[in-house]
């Protein structure tokens, strides 16, 4: 069945919102303002998810995609849309979404920031590998488990794709060792102009076939740093080149700051944004030198390191616990003597806090993408006087500083930014105040 909309505006999620027969329609690739003529995939009862087959009047801001796996691949939502355009999309999806979840005044939202790379900004993709009659190498199609057979990602670090050109040759010509590996990370580093590779596989995998390709590609590319393995037998990525964690490790200067992060450990891809956004972080914090600030989820040190310098002393939570011994080891690189990490499950953490009635002057927080109400539930009890929440998910940042407004906690500013250009994700610091 085949319709006619115009789309009212774009909503988080990266899908246009039309009406059809009074009937909200959700349909990807569309641009506020445009008439669309639609396929319907799906009806439900109170909506529809369609196609769109054909632009009618198309908006001003459409533009032709800067790639041809674009609406093929999964990867990219926004690429029909002018680059200088994107950040008033996602700044309109993001005020609506928190304004509807956890009514905020919109004076509080400050405008987003856009990314100064709008390409090549990433530095980690994640490919998904099979073989039919051949290899393929990429990402899987939207809402599929199909995977699009790529030659590059405009979105990736030059370094990736020179990378990746190497590794799908090496891997065709070694095609049956190819069975045993079901993703390949590639990281790499913009200030080293060097990279890792992480296989990750089954646990039956034949590794004398994976180190015969590590060390091919290590002759063959000197830009690489180690090549690994990752199972779950293995607690850590494996060096398949007999190389320890740190010799292995990706260096980045942050702010004045070395980090070296550990393969296997999380970092934000978007260098840029992420100074960014730990400058943010600093001054919504306003931390001062009798300070005492607690970090949950602080990964590998990437917020720690630059905080610890302006508090008396920081007390850094994190359940990984390869990430704790990189914060650790970053720590001692650095030489910052007033910052401890734990491992522990933040939840188990906080109460072990309570359970020794300790008291911290600053919270920050920096969950996954399913944010932590229910750590944010016990923590308000170590009454932070301010809190600066670090989101990658919209919904669930409204959903959680909704809990604090309802806890006495004011919403000063939230600032988002674009973290993730040609794609719907948006990143966001929020500060919260304790009300006197």
């Amino acid at each position: 069945m085949e319709g006619t909309i115009k789309i009212e505006k774009v909503v988080y999620g990266g899908f246009g919102l039309g009406r059809l027969n009074k009937k909200a329609v959700f349909v990807p690739y569309v641009i506020p303002g445009e008439e669309i003529r639609i396929r319907i995939e799906k009806e439900k009862r109170d909506f529809i998810i369609a196609s769109p087959i054909e632009v009618i009047k198309g908006s001003p801001y459409r533009q032709s995609p800067h790639c041809p796996y674009f609406t093929i691949c999964g990867g990219c939502h926004y690429q029909h849309i002018r680059d200088q355009y994107q950040p008033t999309i996602k700044e309109q999806t993001f005020r609506e979404g928190l304004s509807r979840i956890a009514n905020i005044d919109p004076h509080s939202i400050l405008p987003l920031l856009p990314s100064p790379k709008t390409l090549f900004y990433r530095t980690r993709v994640r490919l998904k590998v099979g073989i039919k009659d051949r290899l393929y190498l990429g990402f899987y199609r939207r809402e599929s488990r199909e995977i699009v057979d790529i030659n590059g990602c405009i979105l990736a670090y030059p370094l990736i794709n020179q990378i990746l050109r190497h590794l799908r040759q090496t891997l065709e010509r070694q095609i049956s060792a190819v069975q045993d590996i079901r993703e390949i990370e590639i990281s790499v580093s913009p200030q080293e102009e060097r990279g890792i590779i992480i296989f990750y596989t089954g646990v039956g995998v034949n590794r004398r076939r994976l180190v015969l390709i590590a060390q091919e590609l290590s002759e063959r590319l000197g830009i690489l740093k180690d090549v690994l393995l990752k199972h779950k037998a293995y607690v850590y990525p494996y060096s398949l080149l007999g190389k320890g964690r740190t010799e292995s490790a990706l260096r980045f200067l942050m702010n004045g700051y070395t980090l070296l992060c550990y393969p296997g450990v999380f970092f934000q891809v978007n260098i840029e944004q992420n100074r960014y956004l730990i400058k943010k972080a600093m001054e919504f914090l306003q931390p001062s030198i009798d300070d005492q600030l607690l970090e949950l989820f602080c990964g590998m040190g990437n917020f720690s390191m630059p905080l610890s310098k302006k508090v008396k002393r920081l007390l850094g939570v994190e359940g990984n616990p390869l990430a704790v011994k990189n914060a650790r080891f970053n720590a001692q690189l650095n030489k910052f003597k007033n910052i401890y990490f734990i491992n522990k499950d933040c939840l188990d953490a906080i109460d072990h806090l309570l359970s020794q009635r300790a008291n911290f002057d600053l919270l920050l927080v920096d969950p996954p993408r399913g944010g932590c109400l229910d750590e944010l539930k016990k923590a308000v009890f170590l009454t932070p006087k301010r809190i600066v929440y670090i989101s990658c998910s919209p919904p669930t940042l409204a959903r959680d500083i909704k809990f604090l407004k309802d806890c006495g906690y004011l919403i000063e500013k939230i600032q988002p930014l674009d973290m993730f250009p040609q794609t719907y994700h948006i990143e966001a610091v929020a500060l919260l105040r304790k009300a006197r």
